[in-house]
Parts: C-alpha cells; structure tokens; sequence
C-alpha cells in the first residue's frame, strides 16, 4: 500500500528540537551530518519545526527557529518550561513516545530528552507504575543492516501480501528505516532489476549470496509506495459511512456522491482489492473494470470456502 513518510518526519523533528535547542549557533553542516539528511530535507524539516506549538497557538506559543545563512538557532517558548502534572495514562503514552522518538537516528541516548524519558519511568516506578516500552524488531533485522553496511548481496525469502505467496529473490539491501511501525529496506532486486522497497517483516528466510555491492547510506524514499506501471486502474462504490479507511490510501482519488462514496485507485494485485473490500464490508461494490467486477464476490466466497 502507498503512504506517506510524514511520519518519518515528525519524529525526527521531535528529535531534533531538544538536539537543537542545547545547541545554539549549530552549521547545517552539523545538523545534516548528524541526523543523515540533505540541505534540502533539512530546509523543509526547518520549515516544519517552525509550526510547532501549544494552544492557543499565539505567537509566544511556537518553537522559534533562525536559519539563514549557515547556522542553525533554535529557541523554545517559555511554555515549554513550565511543568505539568500528569496523570499515569498520560505519563505512560509520553514514556512510550519519547521512547519511539529515540529510536531516530542522530538521536543523543544520554541526551535531554533520553534524561527526561528516564526521570519520567523513575516517577513511575515510584507510584508503582511497571512500564516496559520496547520496540519490537524483525529477525531478519540485524543480517539487513549488516549487509547494508558492509555490502553484501542477500539471499532471501519474501513474503508478498499482494500476491500472497513466497519469492526468492536477491538484493542490495539499504540501510534499514523505520516508518509506520514497520522496518523498510529500500533495496535493488536482482529478481526484478530495479530498486524495490521491502518490509524488512516480510523476509522470511535470509542468507549471503555471496555477491558486493558499494554500500551507500540511508535514503528514504518520499512515499512508501508508487504505482506501478503495470497496476490497474479500479474504480469501486462503497457506503459513506464505511469509506474512511479510503482516505488513508495514497494515490486514491475520492468523490462523495450522497450516501455513497467513489473511489478511483490503482490496484497492482486483485488479492489486495479483495482484502480491501472485505475490510469495507457490505455494499462495496467494483465498478470498473468490468473483468474485476466480481473481486467481491470471489473475496466472499474465498472466505467462506476457509470455514467449510
């Protein structure tokens, strides 16, 4: 499925800013070199930062950031020094963001957010609040990042949701990101010869080739996904008060017509559209084209043929 990298984003803004802030007067050149960036995507996270704030959203509300020129000044609103009382339920869902937030890269673990996070699970423990926050990691994880670094093609096995079946294939593995609550390789693959995004959960079995390439760094792609040129233009009806999962799909284009919604996406494979009616429930319905109108009747009868 395609989607953004906004998030991506996000969390490596929420760490940059207390990396900034304890840091005044930092060159770009710095900051680009600590959390692997361009100038340009340093530019638009700049850009970004400087529409973070609280309520009221007054201007003495907002996080304030200077950068012309070569140097980088990150100033906080005194808001942001003023302390809160937190109940558990939130000190727990502030402990688990900070928690994601340092995963990012570039991000200080002795830093003042990772101090902060630590002071936070200490008051916790205190009240006799257990928190374990961990992020969860795919096996193949550490073979990726390893071959990623040092170059070395792999051999894997890799499960395809869209086709619902095992390939094996090799790849030039980048360096793994995490997005969207999934690991994500953005690799060249042998099979098809073009660079493809892999999720790194999906490669079940994992192996050297043999095979080098020259490793490179990390370079996440603006979106998740891309049509493909071979997708397949779809146009399915579903009733408005099921479409919302609609809006979250990328490259999906959305008209409301009364009670019903018409949606125009590009589908790669039949079996993804399957799931996606199912998921949309009663009343969905395809349109075009006319050889895939059926989708949902197959997707039901597929499921009542797994209880028979």
């Amino acid at each position: 499925m395609s989607m953004s990298v906004a998030e991506i984003q996000m969390l490596r803004i929420l760490a940059m800013i207390p990396w900034l802030a304890s840091r005044p007067g930092v060159s770009k050149i710095e900051v680009c070199e600590r959390f692997e960036l361009t100038p340009e995507q340093l530019e638009r996270d700049l850009d970004l930062i400087l529409m973070v704030g609280t309520p009221p959203y007054t201007p003495g509300n907002y996080v304030n950031v200077i950068y012309d020129g070569e140097i980088v000044d990150l100033f906080l609103a005194p808001v942001f020094d003023r302390q809160f009382k937190l109940s558990q339920g939130e000190g727990v869902a502030i402990l688990a963001a900070a928690t994601a937030i340092l995963a990012v890269k570039g991000v200080e673990p002795e830093g003042p957010l990772a101090r902060a996070a630590a002071k936070l699970r200490s008051a916790l423990d205190a009240v006799g609040v257990d928190v374990a926050v961990e992020l969860s990691e795919p096996l193949a994880l550490d073979a990726v990042r390893l071959a990623a670094g040092v170059g070395r093609t792999l051999s894997i096995e890799y499960w395809s949701s869209g086709r619902a079946q095992r390939t094996t294939r090799e790849i030039d593995p980048s360096p793994p990101f995490f997005a969207l609550g999934n690991w994500y390789t953005d690799s060249f693959c042998h099979l098809r010869n073009e660079r493809r995004l892999f999720r790194v959960d999906r490669i079940r079995e994992v192996r050297e080739s043999g095979g080098r390439f020259a490793p490179s760094g990390l370079d996440v792609p603006e979106q998740l996904y891309s049509p493909d040129v071979r997708s397949t233009e779809v146009i399915l009806r579903t009733p408005v008060a099921r479409a919302g999962v609609l809006y979250d799909l990328p490259f999906t284009e959305i008209e409301a017509q009364g009670d019903w919604v018409i949606a125009k996406m590009p589908v790669s494979e039949r079996t993804w559209l399957e799931r996606l009616i199912l998921l949309l429930g009663p009343g969905t319905e395809v349109l075009s084209p006319p050889e895939w109108i059926d989708t949902g009747a197959i997707a039901a009868r597929r499921v009542l043929e797994s209880y028979s």
